[in-house]
Parts: C-alpha cells; structure tokens; sequence
C-alpha cells in the first residue's frame, strides 16, 4: 500500500472540521500558524484532494503532498502532478553546458521544453548581432518569479522569459 503525506496551513481552510476527516500525523505551530501533516493511502488521494480544494479558503495558498518520488501541488482550481520520470526533469549536461559559458543567461540550465531550449539557442545565434546595439544584455527564464498586469483588465501574464537590454545610449529596456 503506498502512502502519501500532505502539509496544511491551518489558516487555508475555510472550515476547521475537515481536518477531523484526515488522518492527522503531525502538528507544529509557526507564528499564527498550525502547520498539519497529514497521511493519505493512495486510494484516497483523489477523494482527499477533492475535499481539501473544496474547503481551501481562496488562491493564496496550495498543500503539497508528496510520496516516494511524487510530489503533488494541490491548489483551488488545479492539481499540478510532478513526475521525476518527465524528461523536461531529467539533466541536460549539454545544455548545461552550453549556456554555462553564456554571461547574458541568469541560470545554469532550462528545465523546460525543447522550444523554450531552441529559443535560448536562437537567442545565442543573434547575440553578436545584439552586442552592437546593446551594451547589456541579460536573458531571465521566468520560474514563476513574477507576473506581468495587463493594464487593461489587470489580468496576470507570467512570460516563460524577459529580456533586459541596455542600449548604448543608457536607456533600459525590457522584453
């Protein structure tokens, strides 16, 4: 029987009684918070998930919940399952290290799909092109860092990548 284990904020429910329906492992106090760890067999993970989206009190918080390998994003409107055995997971050494050598990438790697790879690849094959135009240049892969607000409805956009660039005259742009 496989079992999983949940991490819950008290605060992100908007009934405590449903706790009373989990089977209750653990409990720590964090400032005004309970954090609550919970066990879960496998064949009640869709009901307990159900059930912890149904009374998560609005979108500021998510559980995890994790087992083995697995691990479990559970949010109000959407469940996020991450599976090691993705190969969007897996270690790229080439990719590693080709942009290891890149002072305009901030990151080591993408852990993202063959387009967001070529798109950094494209990037590189323009960069000289670029250095003529700019005196700084710096790609950011976008982890959920932050949203970009649409002034017009206020509705949020988290781009997979922003581009810094300085011209040579000083004025700063963003991409």
């Amino acid at each position: 029987m496989k079992v999983y284990h949940g991490i819950l904020v008290d605060k992100s429910l908007i009934n405590q009684n449903v706790i009373s329906n989990l089977k209750v492992i653990g409990k720590k106090k964090s400032g005004s918070w309970t954090l609550i760890k919970i066990e879960i067999e496998e064949k009640h993970l869709d009901k307990v998930i159900k059930l912890l989206q149904k009374y998560m009190s609005d979108d500021k918080f998510y559980f995890h919940i994790y087992g083995n390998d697995d691990l479990i994003a559970v949010f109000k409107d959407k469940v996020l399952k991450f599976d090691p055995q993705n190969p969007r997971a897996a270690d790229d050494a080439q990719f590693e290290h080709f942009v290891s050598a890149k002072d305009w990438f901030a990151f080591n790697t993408v852990y993202g799909t063959s387009e967001e790879k070529a798109f950094v690849r494209m990037l590189d094959r323009q960069m000289q092109k670029l250095q003529t135009q700019y005196e700084q240049i710096y790609l950011l892969r976008n982890e959920g860092h932050f949203a970009i607000y649409n002034y017009a409805d206020g509705q949020a956009f988290q781009p997979d990548f922003v581009l810094f660039l300085r011209e040579n005259s000083g004025e700063l742009l963003i991409y």
